[in-house]
Order: structure tokens, then C-alpha cells, then sequence
């Protein structure tokens, strides 16, 4: 049996609606025994205010197993939190995240990311080994690969030529990120929000990949196939493939479905229907109104 995760975001106005829609998500649809805490890092500009929205659309509509293991945090509250400004800061919230848990693993959610189907914490486990994917490193990741074998002076052709995910959702390793903190605080003499800066072009999870080939020789992960299907900010355009890839998360079985805020004025009114329409089959009750989740 998989031993419970911690469930993780971070959130801010903007993707208020969405972390809604994923709460509801969780709560509906993944099993709760498995789950040791949910919590939500506002990373906002009134983060209570923003709690307290979140939680005025959860009320009533949660339930109390759900409620009892969600926990707010600010990046304040994080030893290791920063201030979550900034494109690095928001990598560090995720990353610091692992002195919080209480858990062996984390997931590591954004905004964008809903359960679509019944799933469990098994479903990102193959036989006790958690699933990642293991892909040729682009030409357009190949700066930030680069950069984090660089800071964990693991830099070799074999590595820089693959890389794991640098999105989410991903099943972080708790005590590896720790490790993996603080090496990078070691090597740059600075605290995690101050060292992650200094590589540059290095990022959380290109870092924590680093890390693992570097300390284990090994990815301690089982290549599988993708738990998520995800529209992202410009990516893709073509509206067959748009088409495709929500058509083909219902086709494949796919637990999670990802749609960034940004994506949603760019949606056609026959997307918005083959989401409405996967969000109808698990997820939304009859009475809940979709668009509300679509609203931008």
C-alpha cells in the first residue's frame, strides 16, 4: 500500500477560480485516506482576503474529511518561503514546501491542475516506485537543464541530453528536496531564495533532477506515461490539437486535466463545450455553473 502525500499550491487572485475548481476536484474525486494535508500557499497581494474568498466558494460544498486536512500557508510562513515575488520566488514557495510536510512525497500542483476522474495516490506510483517521464531535452529547455547541472556541479553531456518534467503536477521526494536544498545553500553561501537566484537560468524542478543524477546516479522514478493533459499560456495553437488534447483526456483515462488562466480567452466556444463536457462527467454537479470557472 502507497504510504499518504501532501497535496500542495500556490495560488494568488488572478487563479482564484481555478484553485477553486481543484479544491472541488480533490475533495470529489481523489481519495482522501491518502492524503495527510492539502495546502494552499496565497502568494497574493491580501492574502487573507484571498483565503478568505477561497473559502467562502468552499463552504457548503466540502466536505469535513476534505476540510480537515486543508491548511493555508503564505511564503511567510515557510522557513525557507522568501517573499514569492518573481519567477524564481515562486519556484522557491515549492521547493520550501518540503520542510513543511509531514509526509515521505508531495505533490506539487499549480492553479491549472483538476482531477478529472476517481484517482488515488497509487495512480502516480508504479509498484511502489513513483512515475515520472524522461524526455530529450529541447532546444528551448536546454539553457535551464544546463544551468541546474551546473549548480549542483553535475554537468555532463549523458545528463544535459534528457530531463524530467518542469511542470506540474510532480510527485516531489520530500527528503531529496531537502537534501537538495541544502546543497544549493552550501554551495552559493545564501539561503534558498538568494542561491536560486544565483544560477540564473536554474529551476526548481531542473534542480531537483540535478540533484537526483548527481547524489543518486539514478532516477529513483519509473518512466511512464503522462497523468495530465494540459492547455498551456500559447501552447498548443492549432485548435485540432487543442481539440485533441481535451478529447484526449477522457479518451486515455487521464486523472488530471491542466488549463491555465491565461488559455481562457483564447478558448473557442467548441472548446469551452468539450470542457464544460469533461468537467460534467465527474466533476461539476448539474447546478454549478462551468462558465463561472471559465470566466476571465
Amino acid at each position: 500500500m502507497t504510504s499518504p502525500t501532501t497535496l500542495a499550491t500556490v495560488t494568488f487572485e488572478g487563479d482564484m477560480r481555478l484553485t477553486v475548481l481543484q479544491a472541488l476536484s480533490i475533495d470529489r474525486l481523489f481519495d482522501l485516506d491518502g492524503v495527510n494535508e492539502y495546502i494552499v500557499v496565497t502568494n497574493g497581494s491580501d492574502n487573507d482576503a484571498l483565503s478568505g474568498d477561497l473559502m467562502g466558494q468552499l463552504s457548503g460544498r466540502v466536505s469535513g474529511a476534505f476540510l480537515s486536512r486543508l491548511r493555508f500557508m503564505t511564503p511567510a510562513d515557510l522557513e525557507r518561503g522568501g517573499d514569492g515575488n518573481g519567477w524564481h520566488g515562486q519556484q522557491v514557495v515549492k521547493l520550501a514546501l518540503a520542510g513543511a510536510v509531514k509526509t515521505d512525497s508531495y505533490l506539487m500542483l499549480d492553479a491549472k491542475n483538476h482531477f478529472v476522474r476517481p484517482s488515488n495516490i497509487a495512480d502516480f506510483f508504479h509498484k511502489g516506485t513513483p512515475i515520472t517521464q524522461v524526455v530529450p531535452t529541447n532546444v528551448y529547455w536546454d539553457k535551464y537543464v544546463r544551468a541546474s547541472l551546473e549548480a549542483m556541479d553535475a554537468l555532463t553531456d549523458e545528463r544535459v541530453a534528457v530531463m524530467m518534467p518542469t511542470t506540474t503536477p510532480y510527485l516531489l521526494l520530500t527528503d531529496e528536496v531537502s537534501k537538495m536544498v541544502a546543497r544549493l545553500e552550501k554551495k552559493y553561501s545564501a539561503a534558498l531564495p538568494q542561491a536560486i537566484r544565483k544560477t540564473t537560468w536554474g529551476t526548481e524542478f531542473f534542480l531537483y533532477y540535478a540533484h537526483l543524477v548527481s547524489s543518486l546516479d539514478r532516477i529513483p522514478y519509473v518512466n511512464g506515461p503522462s497523468l495530465t493533459r494540459t492547455l498551456y499560456t500559447s501552447w498548443p495553437q492549432d485548435p485540432a490539437e487543442v481539440m485533441a488534447i481535451i478529447n484526449d483526456t477522457t479518451a486515455k483515462d487521464v486523472p488530471m486535466f491542466g488549463l491555465h488562466r491565461k488559455r481562457l480567452p483564447q478558448l473557442t466556444d467548441q472548446q469551452k463545450t468539450a470542457i464544460r463536457a469533461l468537467w460534467r462527467q465527474h466533476l461539476l454537479k448539474d447546478w454549478e455553473d462551468a462558465d463561472w470557472f471559465l470566466a476571465h
